[in-house]
């Protein structure tokens, strides 16, 4: 008697468009539109996404940029669709869903849909100041980036708290070292030529050899998470502590980054000529190089800057990657290396997810990857079994979803009608998931 047996096979890995068929492993995704890949095994359909709220967006032209600051969705938005004269900021107060009842008579829940209990609206931020601290409104029709850093919790006391706001009229010169009267000594990183006791606050100290009563385990963290930097290309780099945004001065002119990041207690703020400015230790609104502020420059077009581990910072180019190393220190112990000349980045696509730096070039998907050498990466194509697929598509901008381990990054729409504008509606997006091990 013949018996049926079945045979299973785990499903694994990406799509794979150039594999042939015969060599194709057990399991693997020949095509996989509209799929992604579970970051254990599997993969699953995208649900698609839903509107965070359901009314329209209160600035009436093209969207610049969205960030989360302390669980809250803030979004840059233009004034108008045309002849814009101002860019907003607008918090936005999403939509509270519920699942519906036999009560509620609404056919949607047959459909297991939620139901909007309570519609959604947007707050503007009205509190915009400039590098004088007067009233200020946002140029239109930037591109905007961000990073979050803490640069109020950045030293430590003799009895283990972290120390409050700095006195900016009082400061000790670079490198001298003062002894706590516990016996904690501390390290100056920041510069001026009067003196200030040590047992009072201060920001900007760092802990060099803690000798004797510090207890690691009861320090106080007075500070918070961090604040929100974010640059566009048309205006100031600034500052955002969920209630008002404040201008940095760069002391660049034209004072209008394109790109920020920080590293080593540093703000960085990158210029699209190619110059990387680089703030004082701890002070992200102090790029005066008397106070250890400094710069460095590259030889190409800059489009991406990417912090990595061990005070090293990635700074992309068209077509060539760097490493700048030491930016935690002195920067005149610091050291730029050329990484690599034929691979560079597309604008607003390189992120760090789980360790891993994830860029698009000219190549496709790019990974930097960490070696065992100190401070060290090599580079390495990801994309190459679905190549065929990107070829003709420029990126527009990625971004990371940590809940799924996902990088994904969308693509300029190649059929939109010409004449539209900034001609940027998006229709591809490639997804691309870490699996564990």
């Amino acid at each position: 008697m013949t018996q049926n047996r079945l045979k299973t096979y785990p499903l694994s890995g990406g799509e794979d468009l150039v594999t042939p068929d015969l060599a194709m492993p057990d399991g693997m995704a020949r095509l996989a539109f509209n799929m992604e890949q579970n970051y254990n095994t599997g993969y699953t359909r995208i649900n698609g996404y839903r509107p965070v709220v359901t009314a329209g967006l209160p600035g009436g032209g093209p969207v610049r940029g969205v960030f989360i600051y302390n669980n809250v969705i803030y979004v840059f938005q233009d004034d108008a669709l045309v002849s814009p004269t101002k860019c907003g900021l607008w918090q936005v107060i999403p939509d509270v869903y519920r699942i519906g009842s036999e009560a509620d008579g609404d056919a949607q829940e047959d459909w297991g849909l939620n139901i909007i209990d309570t519609a959604g609206s947007f707050t503007e931020i009205v509190a915009m100041k400039d590098i004088g601290d007067a009233d200020t409104t946002l140029l239109p029709g930037g591109f905007y980036e961000f990073t979050m850093h803490n640069f109020k919790a950045s030293a430590r006391g003799g009895t283990g708290a972290y120390l409050g706001v700095w006195d900016s009229s009082t400061k000790y010169i670079v490198g001298q070292q003062v002894t706590y009267p516990d016996g904690g000594a501390l390290y100056i990183a920041i510069q001026d030529n009067k003196n200030k006791q040590p047992d009072t606050q201060a920001s900007h100290w760092v802990v060099k050899d803690d000798s004797i009563n510090v207890n690691y385990g009861s320090h106080n963290i007075t500070g918070h998470s961090g604040n929100i930097y974010g640059t566009d290309g048309k205006n100031p780099a600034f500052e955002f502590d969920g209630t008002t945004l404040k201008q940095i001065d760069s002391s660049y002119t034209p004072n209008v980054p394109h790109h920020i990041e920080a590293n080593g207690n540093r703000l960085a703020l990158g210029f699209r000529e190619g110059e990387v400015a680089m703030s004082a230790i701890g002070d992200p609104f102090n790029f005066d190089p008397v106070f250890g502020a400094g710069s460095v420059g590259t030889t190409d077009w800059l489009t991406a800057m990417m912090a990595g581990p061990d005070g090293v910072m990635y700074i992309f180019c068209k077509d060539k990657t760097y490493l700048y190393k030491g930016m935690g220190g002195p920067l005149e112990e610091s050291e730029l290396v050329k990484h690599n000349k034929n691979v560079g980045a597309y604008p607003y696509t390189a992120k760090m997810l789980a360790g891993h730096g994830l860029f698009y070039d000219t190549w496709g998907l790019t990974e930097l990857a960490i070696t065992e050498k100190y401070g060290d990466v090599t580079t390495e194509s990801i994309s190459a079994n679905i190549q065929q697929a990107l070829l003709g598509i420029q990126p527009n901008v990625a971004d990371i979803h940590t809940d799924k381990a996902q990088y994904r990054v969308w693509f300029k729409d190649t059929d939109s009608a010409i004449g539209t504008v900034d001609n940027t509606n998006m229709s591809i997006c490639l997804i691309v998931t870490l699996i564990q091990g």
